[in-house]
């Protein structure tokens, strides 16, 4: 009699532990996404828990995670993240040498952890084995799909020299890299500069980029205003002296990066006109906009334009121009505006000083339609 009931208890017991256990084991995972429940948990378990305290602690006080970083590293396999953070908090806490131990095992476990691969180039870099660093730039662009580390990763290793030189002879050996990195450039306008720099290291030494990569990397940095950047890149690798003195050549699949852009749709409509490096315009919007521009680089001085068309409907307010032509110093978002001081209609004079390595040239028509519009530079009197 007394055997059973104890057998009973004892079976309640278990039951009882069981159940705990399980509720335990549900509240663990549930810290993942409520963080306020952490405490409800004790530290060492080595479960969600204790990885989100962990994660806490280390971007507050790293130096008191150790319990929290000891403990997820129980179970196995062991992720990368739990390894960098177990090295996080020993960087931090001064120990150097485990937590390059760490970093380095961490390494070998996946691409995705951003503190593991970032720090694995920084420290490859600051050995002075930049071709690691750039080997390992390469893969994490090759196979790691989150921009945002691409991006970390390329600002390590692009923005000393000899990382730039280093990554430049991969261009040479790895076909579609270099569009990869124009569309990062995009993404990320600091990358900009260095990478145009790394492209022209790699033209001098022999690697051959396509000029549509180039000229899309170019025009990033124009659009940007780095007027000395993009044409050193442009004129050093594709380009070559512009002869076309401004005319208004219309040509769609043009890639050069200073060739005259044209404007379509929202009212406005571009064409090529009835004479050879004409354009036929038409606004269809009361405002007044740009249907046409082009980046420049003229240099310090005066500078003379001479514009001519036909209007065909004209809509212009009384004193106001049908068309005008706009020079700005800097990038497409400058405000920088040159004041035109011809004293004939057709005719426009801008004086560009010595800081305005850039330009930008507009062509702004007002409402209606004009017909073999026709730009020409000419000689300053």
């Amino acid at each position: 009699m007394g055997s059973g009931i104890f057998g009973w208890l004892a079976r309640i017991a278990l039951f009882l532990a069981l159940g705990a256990a399980i509720s335990l084991f549900q509240l663990d995972r549930a810290t993942a996404s409520r963080p306020e429940l952490i405490g409800l948990i004790p530290e060492g378990l080595g479960g969600e828990a204790d990885l989100t305290r962990a994660q806490m602690l280390i971007t507050t006080e790293p130096t008191s995670a150790d319990t929290a970083t000891r403990s997820v590293l129980q179970h196995r396999p062991i992720p990368a993240h739990h390894l960098s953070l177990r090295a996080l908090h020993l960087v931090e806490s001064d120990l150097v040498e485990p937590a390059s131990v760490a970093l380095t095992e961490a390494s070998k476990r996946g691409w995705r952890d951003l503190y593991t691969q970032i720090t694995v180039l920084g420290s490859a870099l600051s050995n002075g084995n930049a071709v690691a660093a750039a080997q390992r730039l390469e893969a994490i662009i090759r196979h790691v799909e989150e921009w945002d580390v691409q991006a970390a990763a390329a600002e390590q290793v692009l923005m000393v020299l000899e990382g730039r030189e280093a990554f430049a002879e991969r261009l040479a050996e790895s076909p579609g890299l270099s569009a990869h990195l124009v569309e990062l450039s995009q993404r990320y306008a600091n990358l900009a500069p260095p990478t145009g720099e790394m492209f022209r290291l790699a033209s001098s030494n022999g690697g051959a980029i396509p000029c549509e990569d180039t000229a899309s990397l170019a025009r990033r940095l124009l659009a940007m205003g780095e007027g000395k950047s993009g044409s050193d890149l442009w004129y050093e690798t594709c380009g070559q002296d512009d002869r076309s003195g401004f005319a208004l050549q219309y040509a769609t699949n043009d890639i050069d990066p200073f060739g005259w852009q044209f404007e379509k749709g929202d009212g406005v409509a571009t064409k090529p006109g009835s004479q050879a490096d004409t354009l036929t315009v038409a606004n269809r919007s009361p405002v007044r906009k740009a249907v046409a521009y082009r980046f420049a680089s003229l240099p310090a001085g005066v500078h003379r334009f001479r514009l001519q068309w036909k209007a065909e409907r004209p809509s212009a307010s009384a004193g106001e121009s049908e068309l005008d032509l706009e020079l700005k110093c800097g990038g497409r978002q400058s405000t920088d505006l040159l004041e035109n001081s011809a004293m004939v209609d057709d005719e426009f004079q801008f004086t560009v000083p010595a800081d305005c390595d850039l330009q930008v040239l507009s062509l702004i028509s007002s409402r209606g339609r004009k017909a073999d519009v026709k730009l020409s530079k000419i000689q300053p009197v």
